[in-house]
């Protein structure tokens, strides 16, 4: 899996600690997810695009 993540919460000036409070995610998590040593769930992902007002699509892709 591809994350667009990191970037997308750069470009919104949020700090990894702000994101996983409004993901309601610890921020130990976000920074596995980030670097790609984490894969989030459904729910994770839906919550973290919430957070950063875009799609799901926007921020993760599959690699085949």
């Amino acid at each position: 899996m591809s994350s667009n993540l990191k970037e997308k919460r750069i470009d919104k000036r949020m700090t990894q600690r702000e994101l996983s409070e409004k993901a309601s995610i610890s921020r130990p998590y976000l920074n596995k997810i980030e670097n790609g040593k984490a894969v989030p769930s459904t729910t994770v992902a839906l919550e973290l695009a919430r957070a950063l007002e875009c799609s799901v699509e926007e921020l993760f892709s599959v690699k085949l």
